[in-house]
Formats: structure tokens, C-alpha cells, sequence
């Protein structure tokens, strides 16, 4: 009779971690390895950045929080220079 062959490459084969992981636990591994280097970007910026603390250049009278603009700013740079 006829034999079924099945034709694996060896990236589906061998994939390190990837073989271990399903779809849902695969993207909750992620989300949680992307959102720990969020908390020690933000952590960080608050120790050795002055966290929301910048030079005033100018006085704000507007209702813009620039504080939060500033500390996402920081956050940013670090998660940038992390990853």
C-alpha cells in the first residue's frame, strides 16, 4: 500500500522554546518578558533619572500634565536602549 510521509524541515523540528509553547501560553510569555522590561525601564528612570523632574525652561499654565510626557519620554529611551 501507499506509505504517508510526512516532510518536517528542521526549523519545525528544532526551534528551542518555540516547540514547547503553544499559541496562548506563547503570547503570555511574551507579554510578560516585554511588560518586566517596561517596569525596569520606568523603574530605572524614576532611581537615576529623576523620574518626572526636568529643568523648567518655561512656565506651564496650560491643563497638558507635562510631567507625564516627561517621565514617558525617559521610559522610552531606556526601553530603547534595552532592548
Amino acid at each position: 500500500m501507499f506509505k504517508l510521509i510526512y516532510f518536517y524541515t528542521e526549523s519545525e523540528l528544532v526551534a528551542g522554546f518555540f516547540t514547547e509553547h503553544s499559541a496562548v501560553p506563547f503570547v503570555f510569555f511574551f507579554l510578560g518578558e516585554y511588560s518586566s522590561i517596561i517596569l525596569f525601564s520606568s523603574i530605572t528612570a524614576i532611581l537615576f533619572l529623576g523620574g518626572y523632574n526636568a529643568p523648567e525652561l518655561f512656565i506651564n499654565n496650560t491643563f497638558i500634565n507635562l510631567q507625564s510626557i516627561i517621565f514617558g519620554i525617559k521610559t522610552s529611551l531606556i526601553c530603547f536602549l534595552f532592548v
